[in-house]
């Protein structure tokens, strides 16, 4: 495998519209590459390859890739370093419309990548939709692991504890979902061009059977989504604005003078279980 691009096929310039900052320090690549390979699968989807530098890094640590990159002047020179390599597999597509059944053999993979800043909320609700389909139907691609560079700040979100400053709506889902941990910061000085901000390497292992989950997980969202509308209300203030849902709530084992951002995800699913119970009931 060739250490570098071909110099006949020069690097396009970072697209601003598509957010691109590519990972110009290889050691933290490694380092991402290392984490991926901790998990016994050994199928990995690539978020956005950009110019190959995380792609190498996994090949190296005997990993299979199937990369899916959206923007087309970076298909070739991709093609080029590691077409010739049969772990390597290249989609051109936008991530967000990838369906994951014919992209990947059924089983287990790990997500890997570096994402645009602007569209981590996306890619992760994405996996996660993937993850809730496939603990249903033991036939679809399972994520077992993703690991992801994203925006420091959303970082700390994904991780955060209840109660904390950035506890958010973000990391309730997440962490529904997933045991989460943040392995490293990244600066921002490893990136090409140079991002406003520090990047920070989230590691997501999905829950095959979750310690707590809603039995209707619409009316879970809808309730969590709302209420952090407006996080610094109490409960019992915000939630009599949900229709259909309000007074069912009042009938949770919960504290409603407590604010939405104090709730564990375990408590979210209390209460949305509450309701849905309520809901199902047959009129007296």
């Amino acid at each position: 495998m060739s250490e570098a691009f071909p110099t006949r096929m020069p690097l396009p310039t970072p697209k601003k519209s598509l957010g691109q900052c590519f990972l110009a320090e290889r050691e933290y690549a490694r380092q991402i590459a290392q984490a991926v390979a901790g998990s016994e699968c050994k199928s990995v989807l690539e978020i956005g390859p950009g110019r190959g530098m995380l792609t190498e890094e996994l090949l190296r640590a005997g990993l299979s890739v199937t990369a899916v990159e959206i923007d087309q002047r970076l298909i070739e020179p991709l093609q080029a370093k590691f077409g010739a390599d049969p772990r390597f597999v290249l989609r051109h597509e936008d991530f967000l419309d990838t369906d994951f059944e014919p992209l990947l053999p059924r089983g287990e993979f790990t997500a890997a990548g570096n994402l645009p800043y602007h569209l981590v909320s996306e890619v992760l609700f994405k996996l996660f939709a993937q993850v809730r389909a496939a603990r249903r139907n033991p036939l679809l691609p399972w994520p077992e692991r993703a690991v992801l560079m994203m925006q420091k700040e959303v970082a700390d979100r994904v991780v955060a504890a209840p109660g904390t400053k950035d506890w958010s709506k973000l990391s309730v889902f997440t962490q529904l979902e997933a045991a989460v941990h943040l392995l490293f910061t990244v600066p921002a000085d490893a990136f090409r061009p140079t991002p406003k901000v520090d990047g920070g390497v989230v590691q997501l292992d999905f829950y095959r059977i979750p310690p707590s989950y809603p039995s209707d997980f619409t009316v879970f969202e809808r309730m969590v989504r709302y209420t952090f509308h407006q996080r610094r209300k109490m409960l019992k203030t915000s939630l009599p604005g949900l229709a259909d849902i309000h007074p069912l709530w009042q009938l949770a084992p919960l504290d409603f003078t407590r604010r939405p951002e104090t709730l564990h995800p375990a408590e979210w699913v209390i209460l949305s279980d509450v309701v849905s119970r309520a809901q199902s009931r047959p009129p007296s």
